[in-house]
């Protein structure tokens, strides 16, 4: 996987290159501002990419992520939130799949618990759980991606890159 970090091409957030076989590869970005089509076009047909990516686009596929952190309340009543409802994507990179998978787990303990208790009130124990596995780190990001955000052009966001995105030392510091 190759990422690329620039404005151009993916405002307040990267653009990628995973390849799937011999000739094929899943390009995509993610960004923070509308019309996702142009900036993945853009990134396509730039200079080192253009030569690069010859041949027909099979598949596009659009989505939206909530990146603003966990929400304030995770429990209604008889409803836990759990995965994007919660707020659990990841604010920088927008990885959620696992923050979600830990989240249905510990949510299906949890009414297990309070079923077998024939307790409902039981059930904000999940919120408690959740915030202390997943509020540090989401909270982190949350952060790191206002930072992010406030990035103007290419060189600020290159020169801030080391303390914004996850496969650095300086991110954890």
């Amino acid at each position: 996987m190759r990422d690329f970090f620039d404005n151009n091409y993916a405002p307040g957030g990267y653009a990628w290159i995973y390849p799937t076989g011999e000739s094929s590869a899943k390009v995509g970005v993610g960004v923070t501002k509308r019309d996702p089509q142009k900036y993945l076009d853009d990134f396509i047909n730039s200079g080192n990419a253009k030569e690069r990516f010859e041949g027909e686009k099979t598949e596009f596929i659009t989505g939206a992520l909530p990146i603003g952190g966990l929400r304030e309340r995770l429990v209604f009543g008889n409803v836990l939130l759990a995965g994007d409802s919660a707020g659990m994507a990841d604010p920088v990179t927008g990885a959620g799949i696992n923050n979600a998978i830990l989240a249905g787990e510990i949510a299906g303990r949890t009414i297990i618990d309070a079923l077998e208790k024939d307790d409902t009130a039981s059930l904000a124990n999940y919120e408690t759980k959740i915030r202390r596995m997943l509020g540090k780190p989401l909270g982190r990001s949350l952060e790191k991606r206002k930072k992010m955000d406030a990035c103007c052009n290419n060189e600020v966001l290159q020169e801030h890159l080391p303390e914004l995105w996850v496969t650095f030392y300086k991110y954890w510091e």
